[in-house]
């Protein structure tokens, strides 16, 4: 699940996971936030769609599905859904 530290620590380090995973490689409480499941590329994949629909280049059913995608994927919260946004803004 997406959470609002996850968000944070990926815009910390720009999306750059390499980054973030030689600077934390030994602390276990940082890398176990990632390590089981995909959200920091899940994260990645929302924010790169987002960046498509903000320049202009994404159809009707594209934005569809990815509104579809976020909703899930952050149980439906208008907060992460906001701060998603607003990485997507920070980082083009």
């Amino acid at each position: 699940m997406i959470t609002k530290e996850k968000i944070e620590i990926y815009f910390k380090y720009k999306g750059y996971y390499d980054g973030f995973y030689i600077k934390n490689r030994e602390n276990n409480y940082m890398l176990s936030l990632f390590e089981k499941n995909d959200d920091w590329f899940e994260i990645d994949n929302i924010v790169s769609n987002l960046i498509l629909i903000n320049k202009g280049y994404a159809s009707k059913s594209f934005i569809n599905f990815v509104n579809t995608e976020i909703k899930r994927k952050t149980n439906n919260s208008r907060d992460l859904i906001e701060i998603l946004i607003n990485v997507s803004k920070e980082l083009v």
